[in-house]
């Protein structure tokens, strides 16, 4: 019994943990688009990775060590400047990157191409014939990762939130029943685009810590 209230408080208090994790985060992503937004530039998106459970450690550059209380939190923030460069700026649970420049401005143009799709289509949830039948099902437990999109064109602000399996086809034996659907969407081209971009821009090392 005593095992169980332990375990019960772990539980709680990891859910808590990761909680403030995406608020920080949060936090660290308002304060920036806000200062895009007073310096006049209208047209930017931001973009949220995280998996739920995954802790990451990092030394920083005074030489201290920081590690995300509970889920680690990825936000990447994509804009154009005035001349038409584009930029995005990485923060995560441990604070602010130095913003890099992009080679073109090929992504937040296929979001503003794409406007009137990413507001009005939702991403379907992944779904197998046993899931619609009410047969209770772990996989996307085991597989919780998100993916949060958060756009500001003009006047228009909308947001796309799913998990990863609903661009799936297939899980084991599970065939996913929405994936013809959402393969079509804008949504599934500007996540694929921008998560190709981070990891080119990670695997070069164009991101660094303030």
């Amino acid at each position: 019994m005593k095992r169980s209230w332990v375990l019960i408080i772990l539980l709680a208090w990891g859910s808590l943990c990761a909680q403030q994790d995406e608020k920080y985060v949060q936090q660290l992503a308002d304060e920036f688009t806000a200062k895009l937004a007073e310096r006049g530039i209208q047209n930017y998106f931001s973009a949220t990775f995280y998996c739920m459970g995954n802790i990451q450690m990092f030394r920083m550059n005074d030489g201290s060590m920081c590690s995300s209380k509970g889920t680690y939190v990825e936000t990447y923030v994509f804009w154009t400047e005035s001349d038409d460069e584009a930029w995005v700026k990485k923060m995560d649970n441990c604070g602010l990157f130095l913003s890099v420049q992009l080679e073109d401005n090929s992504l937040l143009s296929l979001v503003q191409e794409r406007q009137s799709d990413l507001e009005q289509m939702a991403v379907k949830p992944f779904e197998t014939e046993d899931m619609k039948e009410g047969v209770p099902s772990q996989r996307t437990s085991i597989h919780n990762c998100i993916r949060a999109y958060d756009f500001h064109l003009e006047t228009k602000m909308f947001q796309q939130e799913f998990n990863t399996m609903a661009f799936i086809e297939a899980s084991k034996d599970d065939t996913n029943l929405n994936y013809e659907y959402n393969s079509q969407l804008a949504m599934f081209g500007v996540n694929a685009q921008c998560e190709a971009l981070v990891k080119a821009l990670d695997a070069d090392g164009q991101f660094k810590r303030m």
